[in-house]
């Protein structure tokens, strides 16, 4: 008689159909998992770079080709990446011993508004042959003007295949720049994130019907000066949403630079990003949109009594007004400004580094990295255990007060020629300290102090480009002084055709600012109605209006510039 087999338990059947979920869902798992190494390995550098969250690219062109010259070949910038310096170029066999450093970021790190040969990577480059006078070494200066991370990481991703012994990153001023808008985008969370099918499911979904910002590598065209300079305010920061979306893409982009440098085994330093918090003027404030108009009226009172009372030298009566009209809103940039003001000369210093921050913080249209994206670097950096150098630290130390300002950067965040070699200085420590140098070698500013021209800060160059942004970020005060200095010019600055027609642009230029600014004073102090008519007015308004046209935007059609103008209250 044949024995009838048992049928399996139904807890052991349960047990086996758990086992081959468990079985199916780890290989599944694995194969996902797979799928993330091959697009990140094979794609990103196919690409340029792999999947972001945020935007997608078009466009992408390399930033550099080889060219042949006496018979060596160079890798040479192309025409698509105009704000990289012409001049760039390396060679494409990298010889034994030489050490090769890349030098990324905005134009705070090219070097602008000075000669490349005053930038911190010029200076970078001159104290590493003191130090080593029979090593080979490139210093390559690929930082880019008005490139924000997201466009930093382009030519990262390109250069990180040059054999390079140490990758350097100083960006952050040029996050909200381009007019771009972010689609909503929540992140995963714990324990989420950790599970590749989960984040595939979640990507795929999260994607449809919500198309993502495109960045443009090819036709890039930067459109704020005349935007800017009629005093608009950015869609990205107004909108707390946006504004958020801007740091953690920052994040992303920064955090996505350590992790591919790496995996490459390749050796990077994220740098930190001065700004002038002393000494620059908010560019645009608004107030806090939930302001009733009895407040705001309350508000206005106060504030234009404090500033008549600042004017006047009576400080300790504007900071009580300053003080009333914060109570009633503090989004107010430029009101932050003018209390710290106020601190200042009262030698409150702690107050009035928290009323600069709150300045900075509260900028409408910042053209200076938040205090936020310094934040994110130290962040990333302890996370990552990649070397952070603290230049912000370095420069505040020889600055007025431990708080920077003019006395170390020439405007807004462009390093004066002294502070390039600091930041040089600072980058050589790193390098000894982190082990990129060799332990025997003595490293000190002073063994690699490098002369700095008697007219550094005196050249016709530095002043236009000055003259540029003064006007662009209506920084209308610091006008007169900069006139000073162009009249102050050396000789042989002077003695040029190049120099008179400025001087004549300059005094076009002050015809019509000066009056514009009083009006705006004016109206600041609830004097508008005393001092002008609206005629008046709205003759002042629109001679500014017109010259910032001819200069700024003479490649737009009237319909193109007409999006640029602000709303004039009648």
């Amino acid at each position: 008689m044949t024995a009838v087999p048992k049928k399996p338990s139904t807890s052991k059947k349960v047990i086996f159909m758990v086992i081959t979920f468990v079985l199916g869902v780890f290989v599944l798992e694995l194969g996902v998992r797979m799928m993330e190494i091959v697009r990140d390995r094979f794609f990103t550098q196919e690409n340029g770079f792999g999947h972001s969250p945020f935007v997608d690219y078009k466009n992408v062109r390399k930033v550099f080709e080889v060219k042949n010259s006496n018979g060596v070949d160079y890798y040479t910038r192309t025409q698509y990446h105009p704000f990289i310096a012409r001049s760039v170029r390396f060679p494409v066999e990298k010889d034994a011993g030489t050490l090769r450093i890349f030098c990324l970021g905005g134009s705070a790190a090219m070097g602008w508004p000075h000669d490349l040969s005053l930038s911190y990577p010029a200076f970078l480059q001159k104290k590493l042959e003191l130090l080593f006078p029979l090593k080979k070494i490139d210093v390559i200066n690929v930082a880019a003007s008005t490139y924000a991370s997201y466009r930093v990481r382009v030519v990262f991703d390109e250069v990180i295949n040059y054999e390079p012994d140490l990758v350097l990153i100083y960006s952050g001023n040029n996050e909200f720049l381009e007019k771009i808008l972010y689609r909503e985008n929540r992140q995963l969370g714990n324990p989420w994130k950790h599970i590749a099918i989960v984040r595939t499911v979640y990507h795929v979904f999260s994607g449809v019907n919500k198309k993502k910002q495109v960045i443009d590598i090819e036709h890039y065209e930067p459109t704020f000066l005349i935007d800017v300079a009629l005093g608009n305010t950015s869609k990205l920061k107004i909108s707390p949403v946006q504004s958020q979306q801007v740091l953690e893409h920052y994040r992303y982009n920064l955090r996505a630079m350590v992790e591919q440098a790496q995996k490459k085994h390749i050796p990077v330093m994220l740098m930190t990003v001065p700004v002038n918090l002393r000494d620059w003027r908010p560019h645009a404030s608004i107030h806090n949109d939930e302001l009733d108009t009895m407040q705001l009226y309350r508000w206005q009172r106060l504030y234009r009594e404090g500033l008549r009372a600042f004017q006047n030298g009576a400080y300790s009566g504007a900071v009580k007004n300053f003080s009333q009209a914060l109570a009633i809103d503090d989004q107010y940039a430029e009101l932050h400004f003018y209390h710290g003001k106020t601190y200042l000369e009262q030698d409150s210093i702690q107050q009035a580094r928290e009323h600069f921050t709150q300045s900075l913080k509260t900028d409408a249209y910042p053209f200076r990295a938040l205090p936020e994206f310094n934040a994110v670097l130290r962040e990333i950096t302890g996370e990552s255990r990649v070397p952070l150098v603290d230049i912000w630290q370095a420069l505040a130390k020889r600055s007025a007060y431990g708080m920077i300002g003019p006395d170390v950067l020439v405007d807004h965040v462009h390093p004066t020629v002294a502070s390039n070699q600091v930041i040089a200085d600072e980058v050589l420590l790193a390098m000894k300290k982190n082990g990129l140098l060799k332990k025997t070698d003595t490293i000190s500013p002073a063994k690699t102090a490098l002369a700095i021209p008697e007219h550094a800060e005196a050249t016709l160059p530095l002043i236009k480009n000055l003259f540029l942004v003064y006007r662009v970020l209506l920084q209308f005060d610091k006008m007169d002084d900069l006139y000073q200095r162009c009249l102050s010019l050396p000789p042989y600055e002077k003695n040029t055709e190049a120099y008179r027609r400025f001087l004549v642009e300059f005094d076009q230029y002050l015809q019509v600012v000066q009056p514009y600014e009083a009006l705006l004073f004016a109206q600041k102090t609830g004097q508008l109605q005393d001092k002008f008519t609206r005629d008046e007015a709205l003759d002042i308004v629109n001679n500014y209006i017109e010259i910032n046209r001819k200069s700024l935007a003479s490649n737009m059609t009237t319909r193109e510039f007409e999006q640029y103008l602000p709303e004039i209250d009648n």
